[in-house]
């Protein structure tokens, strides 16, 4: 059963997904891919990266996997891939769909263990009295009208 955390948001601009250019859009030739599925394929190999993601990248995973509508597997995997070949999200993906349910099964057997890792290491902080959180909204919401009410709804329904 999967656990549910107090949703954290951290900016952007914190995450290392993102410095790391997972949500870039990438020229590819078709090199990309195949080593996106070669890699993917390689369920010990991918595990290994999926731990070093959610080991290294605090401020993406504190994000990420205390969201509990995120498709956590998936997303720990695009990390392990992109940490260890700055594998744009939309490679790994497409990876995806070449895999055998085999391949597929013990890849997320993999990230399962990763998730599990954060997991412990998340909870380990929570006893500490650490505040992790951040209240803090894009420059863009704060500049409208519209992001005033939906801070204040958000506010009114996250009670902290």
């Amino acid at each position: 059963m999967r656990k549910c955390y107090k949703r954290v948001y951290t900016p952007y601009w914190e995450w290392e997904d993102w410095k790391a250019g997972m949500w870039d859009t990438p020229k590819d030739d078709g090199s990309l891919l195949s080593l996106a599925i070669e890699f993917t394929g390689d369920h010990v190999e991918y595990g290994k990266s999926m731990v070093n993601a959610v080991r290294n990248w605090d401020r993406t995973m504190l994000n990420a996997l205390t969201n509990h509508s995120l498709n956590q597997r998936a997303f720990v995997g695009h990390c392990g891939a992109c940490l260890r070949h700055g594998l744009p999200e939309v490679m790994t993906r497409k990876a995806w769909s070449y895999l055998t349910d085999e391949q597929r099964f013990y890849a997320n057997r993999e990230a399962d263990k990763a998730i599990l890792i954060w997991r412990r290491k998340y909870e380990s902080t929570l006893g500490s009295g650490k505040k992790d959180a951040i209240k803090m909204a894009s420059p863009i919401l704060n500049q409208t009208s519209f992001g005033e009410k939906f801070l204040h709804t958000v506010e009114q329904q996250w009670q902290y």
